[in-house]
């Protein structure tokens, strides 16, 4: 039984289309320095916050969409105000990321904690 024109060039083009998103999905992170992310997260959190940020580990994932993983997130202010994150995803917005800059769409925040120390006042 012969095959119709149309199924073979469909069946060629989803096999190509499929070899190429597996290559894509190996060869991304690879190419992409996950240090080079993990110094610009720091620095833009660390202008935005005047303090001192600490990051036990951050990931750079692509599939099944890009995202960023950072866990054993700490972040200390002047005012005597700290903050943990044990894991954080964060998902960028996929057009303003093919444009070439960072928006932030959605944030996961896993077992958050906030610490504010109060000045002691006499009474």
């Amino acid at each position: 039984m012969k095959l119709p024109r149309p199924v073979i060039f469909f069946g060629a083009f989803a096999t190509v289309v499929l070899v190429i998103v597996i290559f894509a999905t190996l060869l991304l992170p690879r190419l992409i320095d996950s240090r080079l992310i993990r110094e610009t997260v720091s620095s833009e959190l660390l202008s935005k916050s005047q303090g001192s940020v600490i990051f036990g580990k951050i990931v750079f994932r692509w599939f099944p969409r890009p995202y960023l993983i950072i866990e054993n997130a700490e972040v200390s202010f002047d005012a005597g105000a700290q903050a943990s994150i044990r894991s954080a995803e964060i998902y960028p917005s996929l057009f303003y990321l093919l444009t070439g800059s960072w928006v932030l769409r959605r944030a996961l925040l896993l077992e958050p904690k906030l610490q504010i120390h109060l000045p002691v006042s006499a009474a």
